[in-house]
């Protein structure tokens, strides 16, 4: 039987790794954009926004809880404002992905809405890699320094 403290490493290993693809697929999606490929762009973006999605439910916001105390008081520090503008972030990345891709897909499917909304995508991107950059940084400073 593997420990919970064990399952807790695997599982933030597990999510790094998966963050790291999510990532690696938004860096794919932005060169077929770049290449007018905007159909599979908006294929790659999904599928991204899905791996996060499902990372999200099932580990991030359980480790948000734990790492704020739970229910109980929360203790102060640069651990704990790292991860609480991590979260932040990501969960306005999310939602403005989600946002994008919901009304892309059924609302209002083609590239005239994708086009009007430019700002609001970049704006989703740049948050999507602080949040990453921040979680990756809360990582090695807290989990594999101390």
């Amino acid at each position: 039987m593997v420990s919970a403290e064990v399952f807790h490493e695997l599982m933030v290993q597990e999510n790094i790794i998966l963050q790291t693809v999510a990532i690696a697929v938004i860096i794919l999606a932005l060169l077929l954009k770049s290449r007018k490929n905007y159909v599979y762009h908006a294929d790659l973006m999904l599928i991204a926004l899905l791996i996060n999605l499902v990372q999200l439910l099932m580990h991030m916001i359980p480790s948000l809880v734990s790492a704020l105390g739970g229910l109980g008081p929360v203790t102060y520090n640069w651990g704990t404002a790292i991860v609480a503008v991590h979260a932040i972030v990501g969960i306005v990345a999310q939602a403005t992905g989600t946002y994008v891709i919901v009304e892309w897909a059924f609302l209002a499917p083609g590239t005239n809405v994708c086009f009007r909304r430019k700002g609001l995508m970049r704006l989703t991107v740049l948050l999507w890699i602080a949040s990453y950059i921040l979680g990756m940084l809360y990582y090695v400073v807290h989990i594999v320094i101390y």
